[in-house]
Formats: structure tokens, sequence, C-alpha cells
């Protein structure tokens, strides 16, 4: 993962996650789905690339920490 990516990791899923909480554990319904998928790849990634990140993200703390890293350079 570049240093860009982790921004833009980090970016979708600040976009994301109010999304995903108001779920509920639910699935999301194919409008929800649209509007998770817009703000990723409004961050600049692809779907593909998101969920590859997603999926590496929670089994290495080293990417944890850029992407932890990255959210808070970019809410200064």
């Amino acid at each position: 993962m570049t240093d860009a990516e982790a921004g833009q990791f980090a970016a979708a899923m600040t976009a994301v996650q109010p999304i995903a909480q108001s779920l509920n554990g639910a699935a999301p319904t194919a409008e929800q789905q649209a509007e998770m998928a817009a703000a990723i790849e409004g961050s600049g990634l692809t779907l593909d690339r998101f969920n590859e990140i997603s999926g590496a993200i929670g089994q290495d703390q080293h990417l944890q920490a850029r992407v932890g890293l990255a959210a808070a350079q970019s809410s200064q």
C-alpha cells in the first residue's frame, strides 16, 4: 500500500462508516451499497483495491498504523 492509498483508504473509511453504522449488522440495500461504492471511488480507490486493503489491514498492524497516521494527518 502506498502512502497515497493509505490516505485514500482513510478517507473512504470516514465516508463509509456512517452508512455501515446505520445498518446495525443488516445487509445493505442496493441504494446503500451504491452510496458506499461512490464514497470509496470518490476517495480515488477502486472497489477491488479498497477490498484488498480492508482484508490486509485486519491482519497487519503496520498497515493499521499507516492508515491511522494518514487519517490523523488529513484531519489536521
